[in-house]
């Protein structure tokens, strides 16, 4: 799947870590960035992260995009203006694949660090799942956006191929969510993953 001169966006996420991980080096003069901006609590999981250890097993290029989490729609609007930003971020949307994990929108909330209200505004909504700082309801429309770069699956190349992985036996309805809002190209779950996605079909 991945060829030479590539590009490749990869989110982070503990799904995502793993993946990075377990990559060998399988074409030259691949590009490696996050899939998504911003820099949590987490350090070990965070797109940044997660890109350069990919890039590291890949024996591949990278760059990075330093976001913090949470910032304002005004600050963001200045912050990507910024050249080394702008640069990163048209890489990451000119990207010949895209390689995500999918959340519960209830357990994303809260790594995100969003408030109570927040969380409960979701709820209202009827969030259920969440991929690159979108909030998905069970059937697949976005409910609530996080301020963030990220590479927006509706306005990536045609060609763009998706790549999707969960794992879990709570992650049925949040997939049910992030599949029928963008069906990926390809779709990766475990077996407990799987069968909770039968459960609630």
């Amino acid at each position: 799947m991945i060829k030479p001169n590539m590009v490749v966006a990869i989110a982070g996420g503990r799904t995502m870590a793993a993946a990075a991980r377990a990559m060998v080096p399988c074409a030259t003069g691949v590009m490696v960035v996050p899939a998504r901006g911003g820099m949590t609590t987490n350090i070990q999981t965070q797109a940044n992260m997660v890109a350069g250890e990919l890039a590291h097993r890949m024996n591949a290029e990278y760059r990075l995009i330093h976001l913090p989490e949470g910032m304002s729609i005004a600050a963001l609007k200045e912050m990507v203006k910024l050249p080394d930003i702008r640069e990163t971020i048209e890489l990451m949307r000119g990207a010949a694949i895209v390689v995500m994990g999918i959340g519960r929108a209830d357990v994303m909330a809260k790594r995100r660090g969003m408030s109570m209200s927040q969380e409960e505004t979701l709820l209202t909504l009827g969030a259920v799942g969440e991929s690159l700082g979108d909030f998905f309801n069970i059937d697949g429309q976005t409910v609530y956006r996080t301020p963030s770069v990220s590479a927006e699956l509706h306005t990536m190349r045609p060609d763009c191929r998706i790549v999707a992985a969960a794992c879990g036996l709570d992650k049925g309805e949040a997939i049910l969510a992030a599949v029928r809002h963008r069906p990926p190209d390809t779709l990766i779950l475990d077996e407990s993953a799987a069968r909770s996605v039968l459960d609630h079909l």
